[in-house]
Parts: C-alpha cells; sequence; structure tokens
C-alpha cells in the first residue's frame, strides 16, 4: 500500500485522492491516531519532519518550509556534541528551537532506533488493538491538539 499510495511521500502526509476505499479508511484512521504517537529520541533515525518526537506534535505541523518534502532524519541536526543549533534555528522558530534545547536530548549515536510510544497507554505500547479501540471510541476519548494548535510554551 505504502509503494502504491506513498511515492516518496511520508506516510503522514500521503493523501487518498483516488484511492482504494481501503487506503482511504487507513488515512481517516491516521488522522486520529498520529498525534498520539511519541517517538522518543535514541539514535535519531526518527523523520524530523513528519514524527513527533518534539513531545508537542509533528514539525510539519508548525512549520511552512518547503523542504518539509525531502526525508531528512532527526540525527541530521545533530552531532556528537549535541544539537547542531544554528541548523535548528534555519528551520524552526526560536520557542521550537528552545523547546528542543531544554526538553529533548540529542541523538545519541550508538546504532540504537529510536522508540515508538502509544501516549494513551500507561504502559506506552501501541498495538493495532488499542488504537482501534480508541478510533472506535471503546477507550475514553481524549482531546488532542490539531497541527498549529500547540503551544511549545
Amino acid at each position: 500500500m505504502g509503494n502504491k499510495y506513498c511515492k516518496k511521500l511520508h506516510p503522514v502526509i500521503a493523501q487518498s485522492k483516488g484511492a482504494s476505499a481501503t487506503w482511504r479508511t487507513m488515512i481517516k484512521i491516521r488522522e486520529l491516531v498520529e498525534h498520539h504517537i511519541w517517538w522518543q529520541i535514541k539514535g535519531g533515525d526518527s523523520s524530523f519532519w513528519f514524527d513527533n518526537w518534539t513531545t508537542q506534535g509533528a514539525l510539519y505541523c508548525f512549520s511552512h518550509e518547503t523542504s518539509q518534502e525531502e526525508e531528512i532524519e532527526v540525527k541530521e541536526f545533530a552531532d556528537q556534541l549535541g544539537w547542531k543549533v544554528d541548523q535548528l534555528r534555519k528551520w524552526l522558530s526560536e520557542d521550537i528551537v528552545q523547546h528542543l534545547l531544554k526538553t529533548i536530548p540529542s541523538p545519541t549515536f550508538d546504532g540504537i532506533l529510536d522508540r515508538t510510544w502509544w501516549m494513551l497507554e500507561e504502559s506506552g505500547k501501541l498495538t493495532v488493538q488499542n488504537a482501534w479501540e480508541y478510533v472506535r471510541g471503546k477507550r475514553g476519548k481524549v482531546d488532542f491538539l490539531t497541527c498549529g494548535k500547540r503551544d511549545f510554551h
């Protein structure tokens, strides 16, 4: 499905125009579920723009840069000494940069993959079952903020 409908796009921004009913349903579910997945930075292999590694939401929600269509990993904005602050400031607002510097450790470059957390589950474990229960309303819905409405203060 990804090869057919994503075509070099990150799955978070792939659209459903002219797609099968299955793909359209997946896109609708993605819109509900994606905001509740947090990527804990380890080695920095998460998508800089499209994965929620900031704990505030995916960065594509807060920036209008044209480079967002490029697949850039978080580790490209850090080195062994920490965050490349000048490079972060080139692409992000000062509020976001300050949030990252204060709250998000830079990648470790030790080969450990970044870890996903399901923010609606105490254990943090994301399963198809708990995501589906959330989508179907079997679990209490949490009001989540969508793109552009989160505050970095």
